[in-house]
């Protein structure tokens, strides 16, 4: 059976998900691996992660040079969460929210005008992690996309006993499966961390009678030793303009295309067309990395760093290894371990570099610049043909030279407007909204920009850290999640953009803050693992002081209720005696779906005076957690991260707060 996607396109494009057995099994690396190989046999590929992570998705943007979806079944809905809430089943398409996403990422990749010849879907923790029942998993996911799953195990301390483990999640039966919808359906096995010749056979001999019965063939075996290692933060993977330089892209080719059976992949998953080794750019065995390798020089690995998002239900995965330099070799006659030392040239690369062994776990900053390349390739474009995503400056004076230098890191095709005067639709001004950009504030959506413009805004990006204010002329700012703790002395020195940033506060400007960029907007910030205890100075605009801890302070999927007021002309809820937001007909509840994942905190105490929280959270459950976050006149931060397709409602509603009167 051809492995497809898009029950509603005509056109069904090839398709896999890696799904792992847990975290710490590799998915990440073979991931990253697969996409470099198909990349330098010439494959048109697009790539995708599932669940609320804004890391891997900016790995797989940066490695295929297109914007990269983060998929997610239960966050595409908005709607309140129940216990008996049934996961979306299939059978009738997708759900709307997701099947927007899809499109996005299933389009033509721009400047090919060809429609892609794979996707490859990243999954996220173990195969059936997921919400309540099981929702929103990599393997609910795969199910509802109609994709075959690479199952991705690690053999670590395993020998026969890998065969019940498979075994056990081919025959899985979820929560979610009922007579309507499609079963998972698997296209083959990959093994890590395979520690000598002598494991790698009794991995081989263990799973071939599975191979026999539930036709799901043994694709790879991945040695532990010698590979590049992905190093994380506390939140995950350390970010993509940091680890990408050490990553060898030619050595990680070499290393998958040894050891893995990927023309019986590709054939598997539908390519029709199955392109030979090295069809894009030459023979590796022509390339420096191949010459260390023949020539049997030693690699004694690297740790290049990791971070990302996670879910309490599900929404990400623990910080992985990669899977091994020395390779296994996967011939058709058999499976035997050869020793080519794929990934001999990373060793040298990295002490050329003078790039210490490892990345400390501690908090460091990465250096504050993000190469043109990544932002160029973070976002998709609009779906209505004429409109841009981003705006590479604001509204101008005329030969008023721009004073933003974050907007021309943005892609031409993404950035350039014709006319530097405020746009209108249907007659009615069109909100600016800046968007703050850089090294400390990274975690978007790649498909939010383009939302955005949809609902009927410009947006433009600026940098709290190098830029002295917002771009002139933008009705509200919007300032996503990252990591302002890393560049926290640099954010406070910028007085230049604080002092702005207060001032329009104080004319009402509408501003808004997710995570990162609520702490942002907070007086200042301690982070308790510094022995000093400093405090950092922030915007000041809300009348909070965050602590960062060291131990996670929330963690999972919500649903959350808008409380009265916020945002401000939109769901005019009403106030019942209890001080909850009353259902009676006629108040029109707002929903969101999103995530939290943060160590960062409030100090103790209730919210001051003239301050009120935005959201009523819940579970995937549906269970009351708390009232969350604070407004406090037109600014406004939290620590939910709201899924695009899962506050539509919403970010039309916080747009009107920032539409200029005509």
């Amino acid at each position: 059976m051809r492995a497809s996607v898009m029950h509603n396109a005509p056109q069904r494009i090839p398709g896999i998900v890696i799904g792992g057995t847990g975290s710490n099994t590799g998915k990440t690396t073979v991931t990253l691996a697969l996409l470099c190989a198909l990349a330098s046999r010439g494959l048109a590929v697009r790539a995708a992660k599932t669940g609320p992570d804004y890391i891997d998705a900016a790995f797989h943007a940066a490695i295929t040079g297109q914007p990269a979806a983060n998929l997610d079944a239960w966050m595409c809905r908005q709607a309140p969460a129940t216990p008996d809430e049934k996961p979306f089943a299939g059978g009738k398409g997708l759900p709307k929210g997701l099947q927007t996403v899809f499109e996005r990422m299933a389009a033509s990749p721009s400047g090919t005008g060809r429609a892609p010849d794979l996707l490859l879907v990243e999954g996220a923790m173990g195969l059936y992690d997921g919400g309540h029942a099981g929702a929103g998993s990599t393997a609910h996911l795969a199910a509802l996309l109609d994709l075959p799953i690479l199952l991705v195990c690690s053999a670590a301390g395993l020998g026969q006993s890998i065969a019940a483990l498979v075994e056990g999640y081919l025959r899985h039966k979820p929560q979610w499966l009922n007579a309507k919808s499609t079963p998972p359906r698997f296209l083959g096995i990959v093994c890590t961390h395979i520690g000598s010749q002598r494991h790698a056979e009794i991995i081989a001999d263990a799973l071939k009678p599975l191979e026999k019965s539930d036709n799901v063939p043994l694709l790879a075996l991945l040695p532990r030793k010698g590979a590049p290692e992905l190093q994380s933060r506390h939140l995950g993977l350390v970010e993509v303009r940091e680890a990408l330089p050490a990553l060898d892209r030619d050595a990680l080719t070499h290393w998958l295309e040894e050891n893995c059976r990927l023309d019986a992949l590709l054939k598997l998953a539908g390519v029709v067309s199955v392109p030979s080794r090295g069809a894009a750019s030459g023979s590796p065995e022509k390339t420096d990395t191949n010459n260390a390798c023949q020539r049997g020089d030693t690699c004694e690995g690297k740790r290049v760093g990791r971070r990302e998002n996670k879910c309490e239900d599900k929404s990400g995965d623990e910080p992985e290894g990669m899977c091994g330099a020395r390779t296994a070799g996967i011939a058709k006659r058999g499976l035997r371990l050869r020793a080519t030392g794929g990934v001999a040239a990373l060793s040298k690369n990295l002490a050329d570099r003078g790039t210490p062994a490892t990345v400390s776990r501690t908090i460091s900053a990465p250096p504050a610049a993000m190469p043109e390349s990544a932002l160029a390739t973070r976002f998709f474009p609009p779906s209505q043909p004429g409109t841009t995503t981003i705006r590479n400056s604001a509204i101008q004076a005329d030969n008023q030279e721009p004073q933003q230098d974050a907007a021309n890191l943005f892609a031409p095709g993404l950035a350039t407007v014709a006319s530097t005067k405020a746009r209108s639709t249907r007659g009615a001004p069109r909100p600016l909204i800046g968007m703050a950009w850089d090294a400390a504030f990274s975690f978007c959506y790649a498909d939010l920009p383009a939302l955005l413009t949809e609902l009927g805004a410009d947006v433009v990006p600026f940098s709290p850290l190098r830029d002295a204010a917002p771009p002139q002329g933008c009705t509200g700012l919007y300032f996503p999640g990252g990591y302002p703790e890393l560049h926290a002395e640099e954010l406070g020195a910028n007085l230049p953009m604080l002092r702005r940033l207060r001032a329009l506060a104080q004319q009402n400007l509408p501003i808004y803050g997710e995570c990162g960029g609520y702490i942002y907007l907070m007086r200042s910030l301690r982070m308790e693992d510094q022995p000093e205890l400093r405090e950092y100075a922030m915007a000041g605009l809300l009348p909070l002081r965050c602590v960062l801890g060291k131990t996670r302070a929330a963690l999972g999927y919500r649903a959350a209720l808008a409380l009265p007021g916020w945002p401000e002309r939109a769901a005019r809820l009403t106030t019942s005696f209890a001080g909850q937001p009353d259902s009676r007909p006629g108040s029109n509840p707002l929903w969101v779906r999103g995530h939290e994942f943060h160590y960062a905190r409030e100090d103790d105490g209730p919210l001051p005076p003239r301050c009120a929280p935005l959201w009523q959270l819940h579970d995937s459950k549906g269970v009351l957690l708390r009232q969350e976050g604070c407004r406090c006149g037109s600014v406004a931060g939290t620590w939910l991260h709201c899924y695009p397709e899962g506050a539509r409602t919403f970010w039309r509603a916080w747009l009107k707060t920032a539409t200029p009167l005509p």
